[in-house]
């Protein structure tokens, strides 16, 4: 087993923490996640079978859109998936630079990009889990 990324960060549970890891090697890992669009995980190469950036939460949270941000010239072919208590599912294609996916409030530990063996490059400037609200406010009433 190989360590390509490794991070520690203390909060006190009220911060959604996202640290990344994966392959194949390149650019800092972290960038996928570090809130800025500039930066991005570039790799240094094409994907083989078994490689995947994976994008872990500091806690189990309720998300209600997975969004995947890829650099518009480097957009790889892979699939998205998510792992909730049950374990992976996976939840289709990446279709270009830019792919918002609903999953409705459900409980996410992690969300992991499948690169497809073969494809170019790949680069991504940002993973984005968008936590779902607790108590959503009714208007109207």
């Amino acid at each position: 087993m190989v360590v390509r990324e490794f991070a520690v960060q203390v909060t006190d549970g009220s911060e959604l923490v996202l640290t990344a890891s994966g392959t194949p090697a390149g650019s800092a890992l972290p960038a996928a996640v570090d809130g800025d669009t500039s930066t991005a995980y570039a790799a240094a190469g094409g994907p083989v079978a078994g490689d995947a950036l994976t994008v872990t939460a500091s806690v189990p949270t309720k998300v209600d859109r997975v969004t995947v941000l890829q650099r518009t010239d480097a957009a790889a072919k892979c699939r998205l998936e998510i792992r909730t208590p049950a374990g992976w599912e996976s939840l289709g294609a990446l279709r270009g630079a830019y792919t918002a996916v609903q999953v409705d409030g459900r409980e996410i530990e992690a969300v992991r990009v499948v690169w497809s063996a073969g494809t170019g490059a790949p680069q991504v400037a940002e993973v984005i889990l968008r936590k779902a609200e607790v108590n959503p406010t009714r208007s109207g009433g």
